[in-house]
């Protein structure tokens, strides 16, 4: 059974090698990264396979590219450099043999905060931050779903999907299943379901890595997420008010604004509620 990981990475030299590190002891055939960075730090070797980024709508493009070199039979897990896999002592092939019948295995998110940290420290990102949010914690209030009922998927190349999508790939007509071997709906989101497999997903570490990260970017489509204030009270919505944490979010909006980045500009004028 070939299985293969497929992420796009945009200027993630920090946190990359841990990331690969620790997908390959699961056992995954091929890694294949959409490079997105545009400096060409990451090279193809081993296992790893690196492409440019493609087009605008970045994220869903590149999955795309991935699903025209798959082979029949073929498994994909698709996340991001911040999510990483967890399925206990189990390589991907044990993990997905249960499911052989399946288009579609979809595993829950469980998502962590700051867990008070302010700063970036050199070490691995699964050493720092060790606590969850609560599993019904709410990230962006504009969708209104718990974080952790969104999901992250494996699919099985059988035939060409109707659509193949961020958080789910769209089979019409195909078996889309959780890790319990229950069907369930061909949605980006599903009801909690922690057995056997989830997606640990990293998505604001510290306050300052935050700013970085989800302050002064689009998101995986291209897309002006959301103005200054919705991010800051996203970020409040899952992580504990602090004044020093205010202090770093301001200050970082203030340089932000003083630039001529047309990314500022437009954050201010557009209110999208895509994560």
């Amino acid at each position: 059974m070939k299985v293969n990981l497929v992420a796009v990475a945009k200027n993630e030299s920090r946190y990359i090698q841990e990331w690969l590190d620790y997908h390959q002891k699961l056992g995954f055939n091929e890694i294949i990264i959409y490079d997105n960075s545009g400096n060409g730090d990451l090279k193809s070797h081993d296992n790893i396979t690196v492409y440019d980024a493609p087009g605008d709508r970045i994220q869903l493009q590149a999955y795309q590219d991935s699903l025209s070199k798959m082979t029949y039979g073929q498994w994909n897990l698709y996340c991001d450099v911040d999510e990483f896999l967890n399925i206990g002592n189990l390589s991907v092939q044990e993990f997905l043999k249960p499911y052989q019948g399946a288009d579609v295995v979809k595993l829950n998110w469980v998502v962590y905060g700051d867990n008070e940290q302010l700063e970036y420290e050199d070490k691995p990102v699964r050493e720092r931050f060790l606590k969850p949010a609560q599993l019904n914690c709410v990230y962006n209030d504009t969708v209104k779903v718990p974080e952790n009922c969104h999901t992250k998927y494996f699919y099985c190349h059988k035939y060409k999907p109707t659509m193949l999508d961020i958080h789910t790939a769209h089979v019409e007509g195909g078996i889309v299943i959780n890790t319990k071997g229950q069907r369930v709906a061909d949605s980006p989101v599903q009801d909690l379901c922690l057995d056997r497999g989830f997606v640990q997903h990293y998505i604001t570490k510290s306050c300052r890595e935050w700013c970085e990260r989800r302050l002064n970017t689009k998101d995986a489509c291209g897309n002006v997420v959301a103005d200054f204030d919705t991010l800051k009270k996203w970020y409040f919505n899952l992580c504990q008010r602090t004044p020093e944490k205010e202090k770093i979010i301001d200050d970082y909006i203030r340089r932000l604004e003083k630039c001529d980045e047309p990314v500022s500009s437009k954050r201010s004028r557009n209110k999208l509620s895509h994560k």
